[in-house]
């Protein structure tokens, strides 16, 4: 969370930054008029501002958060959402599902990949992750705990195939909380 928040304020500042600078004097390329986009050409001699974006590019990707640290905020509220389920706690087992639904989309709209996922990670939550949500999300609307238990178990189960067809069985999820 506190990553995003980072990246939030690099791309404000940036957007502000660039925004702000229509000084009409200086010798510098960011103050003349007319700086464009840092494409080298006349109004940017030097590339002044390619060269900007490329470090707060180059930042911004060494502040995203990897893959393995979506997979662990996953794997907290899967736990959570087995403690709920355990406690017969619909309220909190529809909270946790939806906390997995949000990571799982920042995962998509953020293009986290590594090199062990086979293919893009919307193909795995597509495959893996969306029915057993959406039954989950049913089930805990419903009140129902025994579809409850056993989307929580498919869901469990699902985790467990990604992980095995990415070669990375050897983290394996259980529906018991540590």
């Amino acid at each position: 969370m506190k990553s995003l928040f980072v990246l939030f304020f690099l791309f404000s500042w940036l957007v502000t930054g660039i925004g702000c600078r229509q000084d009409t004097g200086g010798d510098r390329p960011e103050q003349r008029r007319g700086v464009t986009g840092g494409d080298g050409g006349k109004d940017d001699p030097g590339g002044y501002w390619q060269v900007r974006v490329d470090s707060l590019t180059a930042l911004v990707r060494a502040l995203t958060p990897g893959l393995g640290e979506f997979m662990v905020q996953l794997k907290y509220h899967h736990d959570r959402l087995a403690e709920a389920v355990s406690a017969k706690d619909f309220e909190r087992s529809a909270y946790e599902i939806d906390e997995l639904k949000e990571t799982a989309e920042k995962i998509q709209l953020l293009r986290i990949t590594n090199e062990k996922l086979q293919e893009p990670f919307p193909v795995f939550y597509q495959k893996y992750l969306q029915a057993p949500l959406e039954s989950l999300a049913a089930s805990a609307q419903q009140k129902d705990l025994r579809a409850l238990k056993t989307n929580l178990e498919a869901l469990t189960s699902n985790c467990n195939s990604c992980h095995h067809e990415n070669n990375v069985a050897f983290m394996h999820i259980s529906n018991t909380s540590p």
